[in-house]
């Protein structure tokens, strides 16, 4: 079964990683870069091994897109969508798998090649654009989420991610060794009021303990201009104006390997779904930080198979008891120990990359 597989670099990422960019000779070149640095987790092993088999694509730089076409003959005018569609047909592909499956417009699925008979796209978030109906199926690891996009029309499947293989270079980090007591990594942001309003309480009760903590958050574009000017007091930057607690303990965003590193020297991470994920859990984050070896401290809700309260991770009701569980674990590390291994060692078991291809194997055959 050969699988073309297109993967997903936010723009923060993929400017991050310009430097090395520029530098690539072809797209070959480019994708090992990003490859390198991205998240693993969604990716099929046929896609980012030598397998004649797989072939993977990040046309969210445009610049590789465009490598390719000169390589191979193409029009200077020709349009990205046009170059993703002259891999797809260059590869031969029998599976058309997108972990970016919102960019995909209507007229692009309409004319995937001939060799294409099975489109699968990873929709983790609300229906958004007009190319999501002309896959065969919708994937994710969210129940309610899958159950939303069926009544609107998408017909969905569920499958998961892997453990994270980014971490596989570090191993099981002693808990010695991890110098930072706790870590929090992701978007600030208050269309994420859940989130917000945990980082705000944790960055005030930090002032008052003395924690090593490590809070990398990305913020809008605006927050800068809304922090350093006096816009901030006034509607719309008062919005994404951070409260003075979190600006005093924030540090700026890190990526991929970076950020793979500082998860492997963290003895705690502070994790939250998104407000959109309703009870489901396990998001990239939850198979980050297992695979790094860190306890996870998480929002309770339905998680998938495997992760058990207690014995891979602890969860918490409220802000409150949020708190509560990073001073006890830090204070009890035999206990947090315990339940770090206990996770790293799950995840790399129930969720290796062997399962996740045969798991999507199993689903292609279903459709």
């Amino acid at each position: 079964m050969r699988v073309f597989q297109v993967g997903n670099i936010y723009p923060a990422h993929l400017d991050h990683l310009q430097p090395r960019l520029v530098r690539c000779a072809n797209e070959d070149d480019a994708n090992a870069v990003i490859l390198t640095d991205v998240p693993q987790a969604q990716l099929l092993a046929i896609c980012i091994s030598n397998n004649p088999d797989g072939r993977l694509c990040f046309p969210q730089y445009e610049k590789g897109l465009r490598l390719w076409a000169i390589d191979n003959g193409l029009s200077p005018d020709t349009t990205p969508e046009d170059i993703l569609l002259a891999q797809i047909e260059d590869h031969r592909s029998e599976v058309f798998y997108s972990v970016n499956s919102t960019r995909h417009s209507e007229a692009f699925m309409r004319q995937l090649p001939g060799c294409v008979r099975l489109k699968i796209g990873w929709l983790g978030s609300e229906v958004v654009g007009t190319g999501l109906q002309h896959f065969d199926a919708v994937v994710s690891n969210f129940p309610t989420l899958n159950a939303k996009h069926s009544k609107a029309g998408l017909r969905t499947k569920y499958l998961t991610p892997s453990y994270e293989t980014q971490t596989d270079a570090k191993g099981f980090v002693p808990w010695e060794d991890r110098r930072t007591d706790l870590f929090f990594a992701g978007t600030f942001s208050r269309h994420h009021q859940n989130r917000a309003g945990l980082i705000e309480d944790i960055s005030c009760t930090l002032a008052d303990q003395s924690l090593i903590a490590d809070f990398r958050l990305l913020n809008s574009r605006y927050t800068k201009l809304a922090e350093s000017t006096p816009l901030g007091f006034f509607p719309p930057f008062s919005k994404v104006r951070r409260p003075r607690s979190v600006r005093r303990v924030a540090k700026s965003p890190v990526f991929g390997q970076e950020m793979y590193g500082l998860l492997g020297r963290a003895k705690l991470v502070i994790n939250m779904a998104i407000d959109i994920a309703g009870t489901d859990r396990g998001n990239m984050r939850s198979f980050e930080s297992l695979s790094a070896g860190a306890m996870m401290i998480s929002d309770a809700g339905d998680y998938p198979e495997g992760f058990e309260n207690g014995e891979t991770h602890v969860t918490y009701q409220s802000n409150a008891e949020a708190l509560s569980l990073i001073t006890y674990y830090i204070h009890e590390p035999s206990e947090a120990k315990r339940i770090a291994r206990n996770g790293w060692e799950m995840i790399r078991w129930r969720y290796s990359k062997a399962r996740q291809w045969e798991d999507f194997v199993a689903l292609c055959a279903d459709l």
